[in-house]
Order: C-alpha cells, then structure tokens, then sequence
C-alpha cells in the first residue's frame, strides 16, 4: 500500500522496538492499512474490516471472568475453523494463529495464501508479516493454538 505524504502512522518506532521485537520494517514486514478502530485481529483474521469482536466483556456486559483463549476458540470453531497442528502451508486451507500472554488471550493473526501472515496490530495498521513468529514479544506473547478452516473452492 501507498501512503500519501504527511500520513503518520499510529504505530511508531519506538513501540515495535518495544512490544514487537522481532519486527523489523520492510524485512519481515510491511503496513498494508492505515490506522482504525473499525475492526481488530480477531475479524481481521476472518479477512474482515467491518466489526470489532472481542470477549473481554460477557454478554450482560461484565468483565469475562475467561480471558483465555478459550472464548475465542470456540468462537473460530462456531465459523467453522478446527485445531490442526501447525502453520505449515495447505492448499485449501485458511489457517490462523491464536496467541497468548501469560494465559491470557492477546492476538490472532491469519495465514496467506503465499504462506505470509497477516495482523492486525490493536487499533493500529494492518501488516502483513513473514512468520507468525514475527509479532510474538512482550505485546503479543506468543503462539498457542493453530487453527485451520478448509475452503471450498468453484472450479
């Protein structure tokens, strides 16, 4: 993607170097999007960019009391998505990966067809990165679970 002049990104420097480590511009990765508050990894992950989904909050709108992955899970399951192995590249498949700090959920990224991965990084820009390994690190923590939905394809 272009930026035109002037476009600032909300994502700095200074915070990569911190909470993304192994993030390194134009070599592992690059920005793919502007900075929004329209969607975050979780959607982003279903190749969307129209909703913000999170289960901080229970329905009746207090702190969930389950902060692991585990809602999220079951969430990607109820989208058709199943655990698999590994990130290992399938023709067919759309794998994401679900991640973890200190057994609280943090992030998801999602696979490319090209094998890439891609993130969204909170509420700031979308990237597109190497390995899912890319964006493990104090933000992130790291992998957890691998999940893959197999896509039918029109031939």
């Amino acid at each position: 993607m272009v930026f035109e002049d002037g476009y600032v990104f909300g994502l700095k420097n200074s915070e990569i170097e911190l909470s993304w480590s192994n993030l390194q511009e134009n070599l592992n990765f690059i920005f793919t999007s502007k900075q929004t508050w329209e969607y975050n990894c979780v959607m982003w992950s279903l190749n969307r960019d129209d909703e913000w989904r999170d289960f901080f909050y229970s329905d009746d709108g207090y702190v969930n009391p389950d902060q692991s992955i585990n809602p999220y899970v079951a969430y990607f399951q109820e989208n058709g998505f199943e655990t698999c192995e590994n990130s290992s590249l399938e023709v067919g498949a759309l794998k994401i990966c679900i991640f973890s700090k200190n057994g609280i959920f943090s992030h998801v990224s999602r696979q490319l067809q090209d094998g890439r991965w891609a993130s969204k990084m909170g509420n700031y820009e979308d990237i597109e990165h190497l390995t899912e390994f890319d964006v493990s690190g104090l933000g992130y923590g790291s992998p957890d679970i691998y999940m893959q939905k197999i896509m039918a394809y029109d031939i």
